[in-house]
């Protein structure tokens, strides 16, 4: 879910894809999502922007998430240091249908407003 974050941060500033910033290279094999968000924070200089609202989709088959949508919003309002009331989580599934809706993957789409 956090590289759907980046994605919708640097696709907000039109600043390419998280693919631009860190290419799949030994030196990024298996760094934590957080430290990426986080130099894509500074690389777009998050702290200059007022996040208006963040809408994040998880699309999975199998995993219930009702029980978790408010520990994901607290957690995302935690290292955007903004309110979670701006944020929405959304869990669907995929009626059964491709690597979704096989359980053979889970998927992510995030949008976000942002003003300076």
């Amino acid at each position: 879910m956090l590289h759907s974050l980046i994605d919708a941060l640097l696709g907000a500033n039109a600043k390419g894809d998280i693919g631009t910033f860190f290419p799949p290279l030994k030196k990024y094999k298996d760094i934590s999502s957080v430290e990426l968000l986080n130099k894509i924070k500074n690389k777009i200089s998050l702290n200059r922007l007022i996040i208006l609202n963040l809408d994040v989709t998880i699309i999975c088959q199998n995993i219930r998430l009702e029980k978790y949508k408010r520990k994901i919003k607290n957690n995302l309002a935690r290292l955007l240091e903004c309110e979670s009331n701006l944020i929405n989580i959304k869990a669907k599934t995929a009626d059964k249908v491709g690597i979704f809706g096989k359980s053979e993957a889970i998927g992510c789409w995030t949008t976000i407003g942002l003003i300076n």
